[in-house]
Order: structure tokens, then C-alpha cells, then sequence
């Protein structure tokens, strides 16, 4: 817990500046940093903010599924950033893959990002195509309610990483839905050599999504696309989306992504652009 609150320190330290009215807190226990920033905006604090957790009891991510990990063994956070009153919300649809490669970047070589939002490890001897689930990242807008200040509204990126320790027993009692890709194996940085305690992936994580923030702001997705080529762990690969609302699902290949963040596949129908709210995507390839 020491190690966290000087890592927050150092960062509100460090970007204060950049960030005016930047905030840092670390808890002992939350429910989901998420939510609380969230609820914070949806009253009218719409300030940067940074808000750390040693351990959260209801972790949200993505389609509303849990985020498990054991305190000490994971660094789960979340981070405010005002949205410019001229910014559509529409601009956003690219912010989830701009982050994504500045986390694994940020975290070491051996670190690929799966569209739309979740880093990984390849598996050792699977050819490149047996991923193992690092961490996920979930993007959410706030705006404030009735009676705040006009155009107060945030995006809050919460992001979880699994650093050491091993999969939460329940990981394995959960399935997928008949027909639907099977669930990424749990992964943690530990398996890929890298002994980062939370204060330290903290510290390493945050600048760079900050820095990338500030480069998706101004230019938008098209920067990123190169960056994000050299992450990519589904590009190239055969895939399988799953349409959960229509219980379908699809194989193509993977060819990377377009402007709007989009993830295009070669299909029997063509090459499609699957956008993330639609559909997930796992590896055609079953773990082993």
C-alpha cells in the first residue's frame, strides 16, 4: 500500500501540468474504480483523475463480465480525462486500440493487444496463436446530471493487469455460450519474465496512457495504426466473431484495423469492419 500511495505521488508529480487539476488516490478496497469515477462525473467532477485500488470487490469489465484478481497479484485502476466540449463522442470509437498499444508498450516486448480491448501473452509453442489473458480495458463516458456545469463530461478508461500469482479457481468453472468462442486462458506478466509490483506497472502504465491521450486528442486514431500493427496478436490469424444478440458467429482472418478503430476480417462474405459493440473475437484456435 506504501509502495502505491508514492507511486501516486510521483505521478501527480509528474503530470500535473499536462493534466490541470489532475488528482491521485489510492484505496485500500473498492468496489470498481470505474464506477466511482463515474458516479463522481454523473455529480459534476469531471477534474483528471487517477483513482488506484490494492483490491476491487465488484470489477467491471467488458459486456458486464467480473474482473477477478487477488490483491498484491494484479494493478487495477482508473483514470478520468475531460472530454473537450468540440469532440464527438463518435471520435472515441478509435480511443480503446490507442490505449491498448500504449499499455503493452508501456509493460515490455512480450506484450500484444487482441481487439478490441484486452492484452496478452502468445503461449509458448503455439506458432503465435494461443493467446493468455493479461489484462482488459474498459472505456466508459460520464456526463454530468441536470444542474452541473454545461458540457462536464469525462471518458474514464479502467484498466486491470494480472502481474504474478495464478488464475482465480472460478476462471475455470466459466464457459462460453454454446457456439461461442472459448474464453482466453488467465496469463500474467510473471509468466513472461517481467517482475513488476503494482507501484511500479503503475508508474510505468500511466505516462504512456496520459501521452497517448493527449496524441489521440489532437490527430485522432492515425498515428496509433502503425504502433498498433507491431502489437497486433490477431492480425493475420483466423478468427471467430460471435454476435451474442443473434447467438451467430463468424470465421474470417484477421487484417488489422481502419481509421474508426474497426476491426477488418476476411470473411466467405467479403472483407467486413466489425465494430467492438457488436461482436467479440477470439482466435479460431482453441487453447489447449
Amino acid at each position: 500500500m506504501a509502495d502505491l500511495l508514492g507511486a501516486a505521488e510521483a505521478l501527480w508529480s509528474q503530470l500535473e501540468q499536462r493534466l490541470p487539476g489532475f488528482e491521485a488516490e489510492v484505496l485500500p478496497q473498492v468496489d470498481s474504480t470505474s464506477t466511482r469515477l463515474v458516479e463522481q462525473t454523473r455529480r459534476g467532477i469531471c477534474t483528471p483523475a487517477l483513482l488506484v485500488a490494492l483490491e476491487q470487490t465488484a470489477g467491471r469489465g467488458r459486456q458486464g463480465r467480473s474482473w477477478l484478481a487477488k490483491p498484491g497479484e494484479a494493478l487495477t485502476f482508473s483514470l478520468r480525462l475531460p472530454l473537450p466540449a468540440e469532440m464527438p463522442l463518435a471520435q472515441l470509437s478509435g480511443l480503446s486500440p490507442a490505449l491498448g498499444v500504449a499499455a503493452a508498450e508501456a509493460l515490455g516486448p512480450a506484450v500484444q493487444v487482441k481487439w478490441p480491448n484486452d492484452l496478452c501473452l502468445i503461449r509458448p509453442g503455439t506458432g503465435g496463436v494461443q493467446l493468455g489473458k493479461l489484462g482488459g480495458m474498459l472505456i466508459e463516458t460520464a456526463a454530468a446530471a441536470d444542474g452541473s456545469p454545461e458540457g462536464t463530461r469525462g471518458v474514464i478508461v479502467g484498466l486491470g493487469i494480472n502481474l504474478s500469482g495464478e488464475a482465480p479457481a472460478v476462471l475455470a468453472t466459466q464457459g462460453a455460450q454454446a457456439g461461442a468462442p472459448a474464453p482466453l486462458p488467465w496469463a500474467s506478466l510473471a509468466q513472461a519474465g517481467a517482475r513488476l509490483t503494482p507501484a511500479l506497472a503503475l508508474r510505468q502504465v500511466v505516462p504512456a496512457l496520459v501521452d497517448a491521450w493527449l496524441l489521440f486528442r489532437g490527430e485522432g486514431l492515425q498515428p496509433f495504426l502503425p504502433r498498433y500493427a507491431a502489437r497486433d496478436a490477431l492480425a493475420g490469424h483466423p478468427v471467430r466473431s460471435w454476435n451474442a444478440a443473434a447467438a451467430q458467429a463468424e470465421d474470417g482472418v484477421a487484417q488489422g484495423l481502419d481509421l474508426q478503430g474497426r476491426l477488418l476480417v476476411h470473411t466467405a462474405r467479403g472483407l467486413l469492419a466489425l465494430a467492438s459493440g457488436e461482436v467479440s473475437v477470439r482466435p479460431a484456435i482453441p487453447p489447449a
